[in-house]
């Protein structure tokens, strides 16, 4: 028969574990604290708004632009422009990706023994594009089927 009486609770519960504490950690210039903002160097600062490119590309293009006698303007013009550059372009790569388009087949990769009747020399004709400067038409089609 069960007992109506409820458990007691032990007199000494465990520890309850606390993390140890560290000791402040340097400042990441990724993410940089308030009070780290004034030490950043301009590449630190560049990294932080996620201007990899011109970060990378910051000390080069000073020096050409000491070279030169250039503005300031014409400095950051360049570079933000070459930043832009490859941050459309690494867009553009990861959207091809994303869309899971099959890879493409160039004219010295395709297996023209593949199919059984195909006319390498109007394909490669066709490949050049020239029926559009003679603005014709192109017709896929095997003639002897007609």
């Amino acid at each position: 028969m069960p007992s109506s009486k409820t458990p007691k609770t032990p007199k000494n519960p465990a520890p309850i574990a606390l993390p140890p504490v560290s000791p402040e950690p340097a400042p990441d210039p990724i993410r940089p604290t308030a009070e780290a903002l004034s030490t950043l160097s301009l590449a630190d600062v560049l990294k932080t708004l996620g201007l990899d490119h011109a970060a990378v590309e910051l000390d080069t293009a000073l020096e050409k632009a000491i070279a030169r006698n250039e503005a300031p303007s014409a400095l950051l013009d360049r570079l933000m422009r070459d930043e832009l550059r490859v941050q459309l372009e690494a867009r553009a790569r990861a959207a091809l990706k994303r869309s899971t388009l099959f890879p493409l087949t160039t004219m010295d990769s395709y297996d023209f023994d593949y199919p059984d009747r195909i006319d390498r020399e109007v394909v490669a004709r066709a490949a050049t594009l020239d029926f559009l400067r003679e603005r014709a038409n192109v017709y896929p089609f095997d003639q002897s089927r007609s």
